[in-house]
């Protein structure tokens, strides 16, 4: 037995350990969980915040340190239940623990023979290793519980003789029932508001705004509790144009949605666009300035510092802007930034900003060179490119980046084999692929072309997409480019932000005007362009002017 110990030691021990203490993120993630359920329960140690408030209460404080999406569990049953429920939780929770083992032993010494105990012996091993994972995560979803039940339910109830058995009271049943009632009954008058709720985001998404609006303010007087359908009307009502009145309502509706639910977010955002269209500035400012601060977006930031340069403090939306790119250096390749002559002649400052920035999480080197990147920029590329290869000689990204300076500045060979030498690298190199298929194409081996240009797709590289589009298009096949096109499309997805965790409900808010969204580079633009092209020329007008709309959604400064 020990010679089989040390030989599994060998085997198993050096997976084991990199398993367990090179997950960095995943443990880091669950000290932070940890030590803010800790912080909930030196603030509430009666009664903690709640049953399954903890996402709440983590939310509430706005603190960008802090996960923000989908976190509604401290990921260790025990803190959990002290945020909770406090002292009056770890009490109950202490006596449950220990009358479950009082009954688990009892049905142990009651076993009738050694098949039986080792089967309750076996249930009570999975109960104790559930009690000690438990300590890094929570279980509540019903499906990972009900198995945990009915072993628990083996494991502990007795089957005392028949005349020891209690015998059943009415009067508690009946009771018993009755709350339950009741109960429901209140749940099935709160689930007529959720209805009405549903019906009011299909009707959004048909574009059936009064409808909206009329089914968005029914839940909220089934439901006036609800801060989600208080934030539902208000966000419907501030997307119509020109009524001074709507604009009011909804600038009233989304402050008393936050006082009732202060976590600051896309509705914090949504309020300072209002409030920026009502002609009241500083308090837009204000709210915006919130919304960053508890969740620092760079798109919100972008909108920021807009509306720092439209009132005329241009460092402030230096600073702004600043952070933004340091978060999203991809940002650069819109064209807003030359559209505008005061930010345009304070670029150099915003780049400054942005290489000091807290938020710039990486290092310089690695942000300047995907700043490059979506700039275009050759020499830049050749110039940072090779600090990144003295440390790490297969790094992907720079390989990359060097193979298309490379390829701009017509040194095909010298850009297929630094592209080769990406993917021998690292063969999930995705942009390799790309280059080294541009390059194939300009030799006139199509097929090999094609197969690194799929391998990039396969990937998920939808770049790769754009390119296959263009070479079914030179085959005649303009089916099978219009499907690529669509492909290689990548439009911004809007985030489920905060109503999962507060609400438990799968909802999302769009920014309302005059916020807008940047990031579209012409690059990037290219395989838009294509489709609504193709589609032009096969007469589809209609179509092709949705593609342009979208693209405009994406980014306003395209083509300006």
């Amino acid at each position: 037995m020990g010679a089989a110990v040390v030989v599994l030691a060998i085997l198993i021990g050096p997976a084991w350990v990199r398993r367990t203490f090179h997950r960095t993120h995943s443990t880091q993630f669950r000290l932070t969980l940890w030590q803010t359920a800790i912080t909930a329960f030196r603030e509430h140690p009666l009664t903690g915040v709640g049953p399954y408030n903890f996402g709440r209460s983590l939310l509430r404080r706005n603190d960008p340190t802090l996960p923000r999406r989908q976190v509604m569990t401290a990921h260790n049953l025990y803190l959990n239940t002290a945020a909770e429920s406090g002292l009056a939780g770890l009490v109950a929770g202490g006596w449950l623990l220990l009358s479950a083992g009082r009954a688990w032993l009892t049905r142990w010494r009651r076993a009738p023979d050694a098949a039986e105990r080792v089967r309750i012996a076996a249930a009570g091993a999975a109960l104790a290793g559930l009690a000690a994972q438990s300590l890094v995560d929570t279980f509540a979803a019903t499906p990972n519980v009900l198995p945990m039940l009915a072993i628990a339910a083996f494991a502990l109830t007795d089957s005392p003789p028949e005349s020891e058995r209690p015998r059943l009271s009415l009067v508690p049943t009946f009771l018993a029932l009755l709350a339950l009632g009741v109960y429901g009954a209140g749940l099935a008058w709160l689930d007529v508001g959720q209805f009405h709720f549903q019906r009011s985001v299909r009707l959004t998404e048909k574009g059936e705004v009064a409808g909206a609006i009329a089914e968005a303010g029914q839940a909220r007087r089934l439901d006036p509790a609800m801060p989600l359908y208080t934030f539902q009307l208000a966000y419907l009502l501030g997307g119509t144009e020109g009524e001074p009145k709507a604009l009011k309502q909804a600038v009233e509706l989304y402050q008393a949605g936050l006082s009732v639910e202060p976590v600051d977010g896309r509705p914090t955002a949504n309020l300072a666009a209002l409030l920026w269209r009502t002609g009241d500035r500083e308090a837009a400012l204000d709210a915006l300035n919130r919304a960053t601060a508890a969740a620092p977006d760079p798109i919100l930031l972008v909108n920021l510092g807009y509306f720092y340069q439209q009132m005329g403090r241009m460092e402030r939306a230096v600073e702004a802007y600043g952070r933004a790119l340091a978060l999203s250096p991809e940002l650069a390749g819109s064209r807003f930034w030359q559209t505008d002559a005061d930010r345009a002649a304070r670029w150099s400052d915003i780049l400054a900003q942005a290489q000091v920035a807290p938020e710039r999480g990486e290092p310089l080197a690695r942000w300047q060179l995907r700043l490059a990147l979506v700039q275009e920029d050759w020499p830049g590329i050749v110039a940072v490119a090779p600090s990144l290869l003295e440390s790490a000689p297969g790094d992907c990204q720079a390989l990359s980046a060097l193979a298309w300076a490379r390829l701009e500045t017509d040194q095909a060979e010298e850009a297929r084999k630094l592209a080769e030498q990406a993917i021998e690298a690292n063969p999930d190199c995705q942009e390799a692929y790309l280059v080294r298929g541009l390059v194939y194409q300009a030799a006139g081996q199509s097929a090999a072309a094609e197969r690194d240009w799929r391998t990039a797709l396969f990937l998920g590289q939808r770049r790769g997409a754009y390119y296959l589009g263009q070479l079914a298009e030179a085959q005649g096949n303009r089916e099978a480019a219009e499907e690529y096109y669509l492909m290689a499309l990548s439009p911004s997805a809007v985030p489920m932000d905060v109503e999962v965790v507060l609400y438990d409900r799968r909802v999302a808010f769009d920014l309302l005007p005059p916020l807008f969204r940047i990031g579209m580079s012409p690059r990037q633009a290219e395989p838009w362009l294509a489709l609504a092209r193709l589609r032009q020329e096969q007469g589809e007008v209609e179509s092709a002017r949705q593609v342009y709309q979208a693209l405009l959604k994406e980014d306003p400064y395209l083509f300006r």
